[in-house]
């Protein structure tokens, strides 16, 4: 979400919930936080997993990726359907949630401009992912949520 610039790249420039199949301490689990080309969010992740509570360290800040990852899993088993929610409030925060469990929780969001300004990112395309992950998605929902 948020995708600042390139909207047509594989990988634009945004920030990320991971849609995978993976457990805790794998590559791609989801609810996992990527930050992808010259964007950078607040998380709670001292040692690089999200940990609520935990020293709020800025993540990201140049052109390649960084991933923030989560301390648990709560994926209902092989067959059945999941809810994945991201809740984004402008450049303020994002939430990222899995069937009620908040995985992620990020704030301060900002993107570096053409003249290498960072800005707060309050907005930007949205896209799904595909990858080489079995998914499959039945309902996807867009509600603007009134302040």
């Amino acid at each position: 979400f948020h995708i600042h610039t390139e909207p047509k790249k594989v990988w634009p420039p945004s920030l990320e919930m991971q849609m995978g199949d993976g457990k805790p301490g794998d590559a791609y689990v989801t609810g996992d936080l990527f930050i992808i080309g010259n964007t950078r969010a607040d998380c709670a992740s001292p040692e690089g997993k999200y940990t609520p509570g935990g020293k709020v360290i800025t993540r990201g800040q140049g052109a390649a990726g960084t991933r923030v990852a989560v301390s648990e899993n709560p994926e209902k088993p092989h067959g059945e359907w999941n809810l994945a929610e991201v809740i984004v409030h402008g450049s303020e925060k994002g939430e990222f949630i899995l069937n009620g469990k908040t995985l992620n929780v990020i704030h301060n969001m900002k993107f570096k401009d053409a003249d290498g300004e960072w800005k707060p990112l309050e907005k930007g395309h949205i896209s799904v992912q595909a990858e080489w992950a079995e998914l499959e998605y039945r309902t996807i929902r867009v509600k603007e949520i009134a302040e």
